[in-house]
């Protein structure tokens, strides 16, 4: 049976929230830990993930396009 799109993106929505919480319990060591390449760390493809995430909403034509990586730097700056 085929689920709708509204409880693909409902699910999808409940899900994420999960993985991110679950990161903010990390300390900057692990979210700065890479396996093989230092370019991507946890915290790198966490931003990876999300921005994916932004874009997938954005192709569905649910939400403007809204870059993660000026959000981030936005809140990094902003002494939070």
């Amino acid at each position: 049976m085929p689920i709708s799109m509204h409880r693909a993106i409902r699910h999808m929505s409940w899900a994420n929230q999960k993985v991110y919480a679950s990161f903010t319990t990390l300390p900057d060591e692990a979210l700065d830990a890479y396996i093989t390449n230092p370019e991507w760390t946890a915290r790198h493809l966490l931003q990876h993930i999300v921005s994916g995430s932004d874009w997938y909403v954005y192709c569905l034509g649910i939400a403007p396009w809204n870059d993660i990586r000026r959000c981030v730097e936005a809140f990094s700056t902003s002494g939070q």
